[in-house]
């Protein structure tokens, strides 16, 4: 599940001119989640039924706004210091979903 542009406008305060940009990131940032989690994620409980992936796991918001705060990061914030906590706190939220093997 991604964010849309629409909920990180809304979100970040982007400007229609950086609606190209922000697309390309989603598709980024999307990615950059997957391997974080090393796992698929899916839309809902159904997708997920549907699939019978044993270490799949259910979108959730927590997800979306690690998402938009990745988006922010290459936007705005890359190379400075407020940039690092934004990652850090975006790799944080997902550290939670993240499947840990054994």
């Amino acid at each position: 599940m991604k964010p849309t542009v629409e909920q990180i406008k809304a979100r970040l305060n982007t400007s229609d001119d950086q609606a190209g940009e922000v697309t390309d990131l989603i598709e980024t940032v999307h990615a950059e989640m997957l391997a974080k989690l090393d796992r698929k994620v899916y839309a809902d409980t159904a997708a997920l039924t549907a699939a019978a992936d044993p270490t799949g796991i259910v979108a959730t918001k927590d997800m979306i706004n690690a998402q938009i705060l990745l988006v922010g990061y290459y936007l705005d914030q890359v190379g400075t210091q407020d940039g690092d906590r934004t990652r850090a706190a975006a790799m944080c939220i997902l550290d939670r979903y993240r499947l840990s093997g054994a």
